[in-house]
């Protein structure tokens, strides 16, 4: 089920799908290692330019 919540689009969980979370954690993981603990952010305006450089490394270039 999809619902709008301020301009983003929420996915819920289906119940009795359990592995579901799994990749969820998995992925939220691989982003705490690879981004937020590489480098200190000094500021927004720095974190929105490393979070989108990040967004396209993770999406298109990191090896799966």
């Amino acid at each position: 089920m999809l619902r709008k919540n301020g301009g983003t689009k929420v996915r819920y969980i289906p119940p009795h799908y359990h592995n579901a979370n799994a990749d969820v954690e998995s992925s939220h993981r691989l982003i705490e290692d690879e981004f937020y603990s590489r480098k200190p952010i000094s500021s927004k305006e720095d974190f929105l330019t490393k979070a989108s450089t990040y967004q396209f490394y993770f999406n298109f270039m990191r090896k799966k």
